[in-house]
């Protein structure tokens, strides 16, 4: 859990390679429920902050 809370909060500050595995949890349904909007949303995010 401590893992998930972690990459939730590097993915709020920003972090391209936190919103990436973040985007990969929600698509797989790992540690999260599976949410294809959000594992989208999240992949998006982290494409355009390079």
């Amino acid at each position: 859990m401590a893992r998930k809370e972690n990459g939730r909060g590097k993915a709020r500050q920003g972090n391209p390679a936190a919103m990436h595995e973040l985007s990969q949890l929600y698509a797989l349904g790992e540690l999260v429920p599976r949410d294809e909007a959000k594992a989208l949303d999240h992949l998006r995010r982290a494409a355009e902050e390079g």
